[in-house]
């Protein structure tokens, strides 16, 4: 992806140790190279990867990229050259990034696994202000259109329950009037989700609906 300023091209390659790179829009050089590290519970890197297909495994502000790989890198665009701000893991085959409106916060459709599941990340340092665990089980690639959306108060994300053959709908609310940090607000998991495989999801303009299919 390229930031909304054109200045700088993101990238993120399919190695096995899944790489983020960062080109210079004006000189075409690369001005940023990172490498993930191997993910806690994803075995032998000469034989095995735990990131494969996304649906969006990049997404850019004009201060930070956010990239979606064996680790969830976070980059900072503001540094000359840019850097890396955090690594966080997020599950086997993670799926998919949002970054909400007023650019504070992104949401991670993790993957499976140990650590599967969704991730509120702060985008100043890369600290994980909420998790909620999904897909327990063996890790699926049904990968749908969007998994997940956000807007300035709210992130929504898709899951697939094995169990049920189910789409799981997990609503956060980025500043509830608590005070208390992003929290969860609606998962369809502990009631009856969607028949069938998560296919897309959309929050208005407005940021007052969500809209999902399964």
């Amino acid at each position: 992806q390229i930031t909304p300023d054109g200045r700088y091209a993101v990238a993120r390659d399919t190695a096995i140790l899944t790489q983020t790179d960062v080109f210079d829009m004006v000189t075409g050089l690369m001005v940023l190279r990172v490498q993930s590290s191997l993910g806690p519970d994803c075995g032998n890197p000469g034989t095995t990867s735990c990131s494969g297909p996304c649906n969006d495994a990049v997404e850019v502000t004009n201060s930070r990229a956010i990239t979606l790989g064996q680790q969830v890198q976070l980059i900072d665009l503001t540094t000359s050259p840019p850097s890396r701000i955090a690594e966080i893991y997020c599950g086997i085959h993670p799926r998919d990034v949002s970054i909400s409106s007023d650019e504070r916060y992104a949401i991670v459709r993790g993957g499976s696994g140990p650590f599967g599941g969704t991730y509120v990340i702060d985008m100043a340092n890369g600290n994980v202000l909420l998790y909620s665990a999904s897909e327990p089980r063996a890790w699926q690639l049904q990968l749908g259109n969007d998994l997940s959306d956000a807007s300035d108060f709210h992130g929504v994300t898709l899951s697939y329950d094995v169990t049920t053959d189910e789409t799981d709908v997990l609503v956060v609310e980025f500043d509830p009037s608590t005070g208390t940090g992003p929290r969860v607000v609606l998962d369809t998991a502990l009631t009856t989700g969607l028949a069938g495989d998560p296919m897309d999801v959309a929050i208005t303009p407005d940021g007052n609906t969500a809209v999902s299919s399964a």
